[in-house]
């Protein structure tokens, strides 16, 4: 059976667009008019009331206030709790702004890095059809045993035990049935708010929400079609070092799909089980971060959301990475500017990190050198010139480097968002779990 592929639409960011846009709002008008009332229930009716499209959906109604205990907390809180009411695709967009230190304030990061997907189980008879459609037969006839009780819930998918006819153990991930249609619609009323925004509201033409939903919308179609992942995983294997301690699982293209993902089961626990301190955890996060510096500036191929639930170690110490759906990619000109970074902070070297940070992002306007190279030497004494990793925080530099080429007008690759985020991700699991691991003598 052909599989129908979720392909990105082409966005018209000209004025010709507002047919497109109105016949969106006119069509999933009762969808509109729900996300609207959550909005203002969270605390954010000043937008709708900015907002031309405020007569469509209220009409002679007042806009509904806020609800009291939401209104009671930060807005930073309420943004997130607002994402997860509206469901798994602005959870999913939570999750990719949670990198973008560029546009969001550190509150913001947090508590977006904090979003939960709590969706409900699909029946097995359901994700079993998933499976035939996108295979070709029934499940029975692919697998010689299979677990009907799932191994994990998610929004895009659910996770499954099972056994190949050659007795391997294998792990199956199953798309959710219909979830792209809803993510379509999801994604077009993203877009009509976006644009709507920057119609309305002067400042937010500085951010650009109608491309960064775009950026979004690619992000997601890679998620949406499981052969991205597969390609991850086959390439990622090609990179592993043999004596590194650390594998990803083999997957089976025989037995996926765009649907569909069958791979290796590992047989192990989450890292962030093993006892804080203790000897083993101490080895296994230098394992880690080994593995983690080997993908960054060797082949410019890292896990992009390396958290600890994604990284599992069994009783003989092997760990393995999972979840290869997000992965961080490096050109060799970008892989040989972070080392002269490196090289430049180790060695106290303004002139040189000023002139790197510099060249991998772009500047938008003139910059007064001198004027950056002072900034750029402030960063620095204040969160480089360290004597040991437990004053180190990598989160607050990279915040205070990404304000700094905000203010100088430098907009940084989205590769570099990834790559924050991991890093971040990773010396999280470094102070959890082994905090007398010496971090910069590694990187070093």
């Amino acid at each position: 059976m052909t599989e129908q592929a979720l392909v990105p639409v082409k966005r018209d960011n000209t004025s010709s667009g507002s047919v497109s846009i109105l016949g969106v709002a006119i069509r999933d008008l009762a969808r509109l008019n729900k996300v609207a009332v959550t909005v203002a229930r969270h605390g954010f009716g000043s937008l709708l009331e900015r907002s031309p499209i405020r007569r469509l959906l209220f009409k002679d109604r007042e806009v509904p206030e806020g609800d009291a205990e939401l209104m009671s907390k930060p807005a930073a809180v309420r943004f997130r709790r607002l994402l997860e009411a509206l469901g798994p695709t602005y959870i999913k967009l939570g999750q990719i702004l949670s990198m973008r230190r560029d546009l969001l304030s550190a509150d913001y990061i947090h508590e977006l890095e904090q979003l939960q997907d709590k969706t409900p189980t699909r029946p097995f008879e359901e994700m079993a059809q998933v499976i035939e459609e996108g295979l070709g037969l029934p499940v029975e006839d692919l697998f010689a045993g299979f677990e009907e009780e799932p191994l994990g819930t998610a929004s895009i998918a659910q996770t499954y035990r099972a056994t190949t006819h050659d007795g391997d153990a294998v792990v199956i991930k199953v798309q959710r049935p219909g979830i792209e249609g809803v993510m379509r619609g999801d994604l077009d009323l993203l877009y009509l708010g976006a644009k709507i925004l920057e119609a309305t509201i002067d400042e937010m033409a500085i951010y650009s929400p109608s491309n960064i939903v775009v950026e979004f919308e690619r992000a997601l179609v890679q998620e949406l079609d499981f052969s991205t992942e597969l390609n991850n995983l086959v390439t990622a294997r090609t990179f592993l070092d043999p004596e590194g301690g650390v594998i990803v699982p083999r997957p089976y293209p025989e037995l996926s799909s765009r649907t569909v993902l069958t791979m290796e089961f590992f047989e192990g626990r989450p890292i962030r089980d093993l006892e804080r301190g203790s000897e083993r955890a101490r080895e296994a996060v230098e394992t880690v971060l080994h593995a983690g510096l080997k993908q960054v500036l060797h082949d410019g191929f890292f896990h992009g959301d390396p958290h600890p639930g994604n990284i599992m170690i069994n009783d003989d110490d092997v760990v393995c990475m999972i979840d290869l759906g997000m992965m961080g990619s490096l050109s060799t000109k970008q892989r040989e500017d972070l080392v002269t970074l490196i090289l430049a902070a180790i060695a106290n070297d303004t002139s040189t990190l000023a002139r790197t940070l510099l060249s991998i992002g772009t500047p938008t306007r003139r910059i007064n050198m001198a004027e950056f190279k002072a900034e750029i030497d402030r960063i620095r004494g204040e969160h480089l010139v360290v004597q040991s990793f437990g004053e180190y925080d990598s989160t607050a530099f990279s915040q205070a480097f990404v304000e700094a080429a905000n203010r100088y007008g430098i907009k940084l690759a989205s590769e570099y968002s990834v790559l924050v985020k991991a890093s971040a991700t990773i010396e999280g699991i470094i102070r959890d779990l082994a905090p007398d691991v010496d971090l910069i003598a590694i990187a070093q």
